[in-house]
């Protein structure tokens, strides 16, 4: 390719959580984070998920 883009990992699972306010997600790398999604922010950083 002339051109590369880089990006991050694409979120491959999530669940939202029963408080309608967090996500739970799953990237591409294996990154499990939960989010506020009424700031739109990461709140936690969980690492790696065990396979």
């Amino acid at each position: 390719p002339i051109l590369t883009i880089p990006g991050i990992p694409a979120i491959v699972q999530h669940e939202v959580l029963n408080n309608k306010r967090h996500v739970l997600t799953k990237d591409t790398s294996g990154s499990v984070k939960l989010w506020e999604i009424t700031k739109g922010v990461a709140i936690e950083d969980y690492g790696k998920a065990n396979p």
